[in-house]
């Protein structure tokens, strides 16, 4: 591996722990809320097979909001009486979402990366029993910005001789030996919808202490661009290697003890509807991650069984380890603000010449 590898992942680190640094500041107003989310991550990872050494994977994942509300909405409450309403949040964003790996070989340092970006819109509603639902909808482009044809080396993309070879494979063909991995393509749209329900339990002071969240997602690979451009979709050929739709289960669940240590463990699940029969449908993973002093990062073992998630190496299937850092923008509900403003509220009612800011 090149100085090059080295350098780039550790100004990734750097960058992670500014973003950190910023969002841990008495301000806080750098935090915005996402309930659905990719917790951005940086670690070891194992090799699904002998085609080549995986070293490290980052996933540098950001969100730029045009709108957000969600955080103001849930520590929001008005009280009528014998009963509380919760007005819903709202976020509208952008989203880039890069995974990079780094191999154990004399190239660049990253080699056919995995980008997606794409708009969003996330809804929360908070129930009168401090759990809440949420739904995303996102839409983008992704690709891993290579030229060459995907499963013939030294070939370009969209050739008559790249189609040829195409043309050769048949369903008993092994994709994994024959995959292009120096600068294969890897490109289409897609739109993601998910709904997530998350139950929160909380001590007598408000304070978290355990959460059980569940998410559905139904991914959609299409040929336009936010569905109105052509442009950067994928081909009928690729349709029938990694096909359409992706389906998507997760179960999480959070702990936190005595306010100063929280972990968390989630199961997820992948199913690809239609892929080539070479390529392994299903896909699972468990991850457990510390988050020592309650902050908003940890570290996280993994362990995967099934088709690979970079970009074409789908067609790759096996087990893997991985060990790193993790960040997770988006903690359980502390409900203990709220509570003590709940409290005045309700005094105030009584009395109007309380004042709630004291």
């Amino acid at each position: 591996m090149k100085k090059e590898s080295v350098c780039f992942l550790f100004i990734l680190l750097l960058v992670n722990l500014k973003v950190l640094s910023q969002n841990n500041t008495a301000s806080s107003g750098f935090k915005e809320y996402y309930p659905i989310h990719v917790k951005p991550s940086l670690g070891y990872l194992s090799s699904m097979n002998d085609y080549e050494t995986i070293l490290f994977e980052a996933k540098p994942v950001v969100y730029y909001s045009f709108w957000n509300n969600m955080r103001s909405r849930m520590q929001d409450t008005t009280y009528k009486e014998n009963t509380s309403t919760y007005k819903p949040g709202n976020t509208i964003y952008a989203l880039f979402q890069p995974q990079i790996r780094m191999y154990d070989e004399t190239s660049l340092p990253v080699k056919t990366p995995s980008y997606r970006a794409a708009l969003g819109w996330q809804f929360l509603k908070k129930r009168t029993n401090d759990d809440f639902y949420s739904i995303a909808l996102e839409t983008g482009h992704y690709s891993n910005g290579q030229s060459g044809c995907i499963f013939a080396s030294g070939l370009i993309d969209e050739t008559p001789e790249c189609e040829a070879a195409h043309a050769l494979i048949t369903p008993e063909t092994n994709l994994s030996e024959l995959l292009n991995r120096k600068n294969g393509n890897f490109s289409t749209n897609w739109t993601k919808l998910a709904f997530n329900y998350r139950f929160n339990i909380f001590k007598d002071n408000g304070k978290p202490r355990m959460a059980h969240s569940l998410l559905a997602s139904w991914e959609y690979y299409h040929n336009d661009m936010l569905g109105l451009i052509d442009i950067g979709g994928f081909s009928d050929f690729n349709l029938g290697i990694y096909g359409r739709n992706r389906f998507n289960l997760s179960y999480e669940f959070i702990h936190t003890y005595s306010g100063k240590v929280r972990y968390s463990v989630e199961f997820k699940t992948e199913y690809i509807s239609n892929p080539h029969p070479f390529v392994a449908p299903l896909r699972g993973e468990i991850t457990g991650i510390l988050y020592p002093g309650n902050l908003d990062f940890g570290i996280y073992l993994t362990y995967v069984n099934g088709h690979d998630n970079y970009n074409y190496r789908f067609v790759d299937s096996g087990n893997q380890f991985g060990i790193g850092i993790i960040w997770d923008w988006f903690a359980p509900l502390d409900r203990s603000t709220a509570k003590i403003m709940d409290s005045r509220r309700l005094k105030q009612t009584q009395n109007p010449l309380i004042p709630i800011s004291k």
